[in-house]
C-alpha cells in the first residue's frame, strides 16, 4: 500500500485531496462539530491542509497530534502557520510550541491509515498511537474518520484485539 502511494501523480494526489475535503466537509460528523483532531500531513499522506484551512475559515477550533512518550500522544491546539518541527524517528510535523492539552474538547477525529477496509478497519504504521489514544478517548470512537487514498482499500484487513475500529471511513 505504501508503495502504491507513493508512486500516485501530483494530479492524483490533488484530486484526492480536493475530494477529501467535499467529502469531510459534507459529512455530518464536520458538520456537527466545533473542535477537530486532524494530523499534520507528512510526505505520501492524504494532504489535511485544505481541512484545516477550511476548518478554521468557518469557525472550528482545530489541534494536532504530538508524541508524548513512546507510545502515546495528545493533541494541542493548531492554527495555521504554527512553527512545527518533524519528529525525528517518525518523520511527523508536530506542533512545535508548548500548550496546553486539548485532547478532551475534540468532537471529531481525522485519522490518516496506510489502509483501510469496508468494515471500517485501519492499517497505521504499526506504532499503536491512534488505538491508544482512542482507548483513553473512548467517546472519540463513534466520532472518527480514517482517510485514504482509493488505491489504499483492501477488501479485510486482519484486526488485532487493540486495533480500534473506524466509526466512518472516507476513501480519496
Amino acid at each position: 500500500m505504501l508503495k502504491q502511494r507513493k508512486v500516485l501523480p501530483k494530479q492524483a494526489r490533488q484530486q484526492a485531496e480536493q475530494r477529501l475535503l467535499k467529502q469531510i466537509i459534507q459529512s455530518k460528523l464536520w458538520q456537527e462539530s466545533q473542535h477537530i483532531g486532524c494530523y499534520l500531513a507528512r510526505q505520501d499522506e492524504l494532504d489535511t491542509a485544505a481541512i484545516i484551512q477550511h476548518s478554521v475559515h468557518v469557525g472550528k477550533k482545530i489541534s494536532a497530534p504530538v508524541t508524548t512518550g513512546p507510545s502515546s500522544m495528545k493533541f494541542v491546539r493548531y492554527q495555521p502557520g504554527d512553527i512545527c518541527h518533524v519528529h525525528p524517528k517518525y518523520g511527523v510535523s508536530e506542533p512545535s510550541q508548548q500548550k496546553e492539552d486539548s485532547s478532551s474538547d475534540i468532537d471529531l477525529l481525522i485519522v490518516p491509515a496506510v489502509a483501510l477496509d469496508v468494515e471500517g478497519h485501519r492499517l497505521g504504521y504499526g506504532a499503536g498511537y491512534y488505538d491508544r489514544f482512542l482507548q483513553k478517548h473512548p467517546a472519540l470512537i463513534n466520532r472518527t474518520i480514517g482517510i485514504a487514498f482509493k488505491c489504499c482499500y483492501c477488501d479485510s484487513i486482519m484486526p488485532e484485539p487493540h486495533d480500534q475500529k473506524m466509526a466512518y471511513t472516507i476513501l480519496a
